[in-house]
């Protein structure tokens, strides 16, 4: 596999395909602290029929608690 580095960013083009088959081509970020989950924009989510599974808490940088769809 290979990929590019901008603006310090590791980044791989990769396909993404939906429950119906459909697919789209994204340019993913490296994340070198990879915890389990992965993410999409909410409009690759739409255009692929993807459906929200679960709402989750999280904390943000500054403390704060927020809510996320997954």
């Amino acid at each position: 596999m290979t990929g590019t580095v901008r603006a310090r960013e590791a980044r791989i083009r990769i396909n993404v395909r939906g429950p119906s088959g459909r697919r789209k081509h994204i340019e993913a970020v490296i994340d070198t602290g990879f915890t389990g989950w992965l993410t999409l924009p909410a409009s690759v989510i739409s255009a692929l029929g993807l459906s929200w599974t679960n709402r989750v808490r999280g904390m943000l940088a500054d403390g704060s608690e927020s809510f996320f769809d997954v």
